[in-house]
């Protein structure tokens, strides 16, 4: 039996069946070279360990301030306890879990100046590889990023989860032009935290219905071969995101645990 406030019995189903999404999920044990690799990398028991608990806090399938124990989550990974406690300390380590002395793992909780200074170092991340990407960004690059912006606004308003993928996809597609290993691996680690709110505000935010338009003032400017604008509109677009999900998550109680 899981102890009173751990994750119970339908959230490890909900993982179970679930598949392993690779390294795109995170970058705490992945090289950035592997981050959009098919599953059929090895990976190691931490790393799968690390990648699915990960997920299940992002999606909320571990809501903040679940208590994670250690024999349940070797359980539901079919592994031993030492990998799952090797993957508990790099979520330590990247803020998705708190740990003390003598005491369980437990899901970090909000935290709204936590989320603006996840979104404001985002930002300087984002703008920064937009900056190095630029002379690099195509019209084949451009047209591509516009089809997988009409996606995702089809998906938001089928109410469609998939539009988090594409979402990431689609700045992704943009930042890694800058070839800048650092910047896509300390990107990626900042990326998950904010998606993280947006995951579990979702559902108690304000409507999406203009998610297309966020990321158009971006692509009109990499169109038009406008660097500075499309530096500004980038920036606009993050910390736009922000306000409207410090709203969202002041709105959102979590279920006590």
């Amino acid at each position: 039996m899981s102890a009173p406030g751990a994750a119970g019995p339908v959230a490890r189903q909900k993982l179970q069946r679930e598949p392993m999404h690779g390294a795109q999920e995170g970058q705490g044990f992945m090289s950035v070279a592997s981050r959009t690799a098919p599953l059929a990398v090895a990976m190691s028991a931490a790393e799968q360990v690390y990648l699915r608990t990960r997920r299940g806090i992002m999606e909320g399938t571990y809501p903040p301030g679940t208590r994670l124990t250690i024999r349940d989550l070797a359980q539901d990974n079919a592994v031993s306890t030492i990998p799952v406690r090797e993957a508990l300390i790099q979520l330590a380590v990247e803020g998705w879990v708190e740990m003390g002395r003598n005491r369980a793992p437990v899901v970090a909780r909000f935290d709204p100046e936590g989320l603006r200074d996840i979104y404001e170092t985002r930002a300087v991340l984002e703008v920064e590889a937009l900056r190095r990407a630029f002379p690099r960004i195509t019209d084949a690059i451009v047209a591509e990023a516009r089809a997988l912006n009409a996606e995702m606004a089809q998906l938001v308003e089928r109410g469609d989860e998939r539009f988090f993928e594409v979402h990431q996809r689609l700045h992704f597609l943009l930042l890694e032009q800058s070839r800048s290993e650092w910047l896509m691996r300390l990107t990626g680690m900042v990326w998950g935290h904010s998606e993280r709110y947006r995951w579990l505000s979702t559902p108690h935010g304000p409507a999406r219905a203009a998610v297309r338009s966020q990321h158009e003032p971006v692509l009109d400017a990499l169109a038009t071969r406008d660097e500075a604008a499309a530096l500004d509109a980038l920036r606009g677009h993050i910390m736009e995101n922000c306000e409207r999900l410090l709203e969202a998550v002041d709105s959102f109680q979590p279920r006590s645990q």
